[in-house]
């Protein structure tokens, strides 16, 4: 499975307005796509709730 790794740039993280723009993007991908934080489980990436829950940080 293909994988990529990136890094926030944004230094308020991952909050609801860029979030909701990435839930969105996922969610045109013809293919599932998942996010997750080092040693966390990956979460579906079109779940807005999901993706909020990681508390993704810069």
């Amino acid at each position: 499975m293909p994988e990529r790794h990136v890094v926030i740039g944004s230094s308020s993280g991952l909050h609801a307005r860029p979030a909701s723009l990435f839930v969105q993007a996922a969610g045109r991908q013809p293919v599932a796509v998942t996010v997750g934080r080092p040693g966390e489980r990956a979460v579906d990436a079109r779940s807005m709730l999901s993706v909020l829950a990681l508390g993704a940080k810069h």
